[in-house]
């Protein structure tokens, strides 16, 4: 088992890399995180898309930390925002650099 610490605002959080999956809450989970433990643990087997399950568990920890509980448990929007935040990232970076070359411009 491989682990890192990140920060999330301001809290550290052990980030935690297991090959399998594993139970949590008497479920088979790809991914968690606990908001208590501060501990996001994620499957990185060579046949689940882990980058993605680490993108969903951030979101809930992103929720937690920024006072947003009830979004937290939320799996439909965190969903959602884990499946849309990179192509809202290559959208805000193209619009980043549109607005750098109107600037120079002037």
């Amino acid at each position: 088992m491989k682990e890192q610490t990140i920060t999330i605002k301001g809290q550290p959080y052990k980030l935690i890399f297991k090959n399998g999956c594993f139970l949590s809450d008497d479920c088979v989970c790809l991914g968690t995180t606990d908001r208590v433990e501060k501990e996001i643990t994620i499957n990185i087997s060579n046949d689940t898309d882990y980058l993605s399950t680490l993108l969903h568990e951030l979101i809930h920890a992103y929720f937690w930390e920024c006072g947003l509980g009830d979004y937290y448990r939320d799996e439909t929007l965190v969903d959602w925002l884990a499946m849309q935040l990179p192509q809202i990232s290559d959208t805000y970076n193209q619009c980043k650099r549109l607005i750098d070359k109107q600037k120079k411009k002037k």
